[in-house]
């Protein structure tokens, strides 16, 4: 949850999902120098429906990504990152979730060339 992944896209389009799909929710796991923020902006857009559960094990990681709908990863553009290429992806690869990826460069690329 650092400021450079920019998760925050997702708490924000989980007000308009939540339109369409009102039990809708995010679970965060992890810890980063923007989770403050995050926490803040979720309890102000979608109260109730983003959830953070801290550092967990690599075996409690999985299965929660196996039972997800989506694994979320982001990076935020034009931020010194776009090389990169998270290791959220190949985990929820792994795991046989897809990839719902935010964001431009290699990660969106092995995202999008893969399904």
């Amino acid at each position: 949850m650092s400021e450079w992944q920019g998760a925050a896209i997702f708490i924000e389009a989980l007000q308009a999902v939540r339109e369409e799909f009102p039990t809708t929710e995010i679970r965060f796991f992890g810890q980063g120098t923007d989770e403050d923020h995050l926490k803040e902006l979720a309890a102000s857009l979608v109260p109730g429906a983003v959830h953070f559960g801290g550092v967990v094990s690599p075996a409690e990681a999985a299965t929660w990504i196996r039972g997800a709908v989506g694994a979320l990863v982001s990076i935020k553009p034009d931020q010194g990152y776009d090389f990169a290429k998270p290791t959220k992806i190949y985990a929820a690869a792994a795991c046989g979730t897809p990839v719902v990826f935010a964001g431009q460069g290699d990660g969106a690329a092995l995202v999008s060339e893969n399904g």
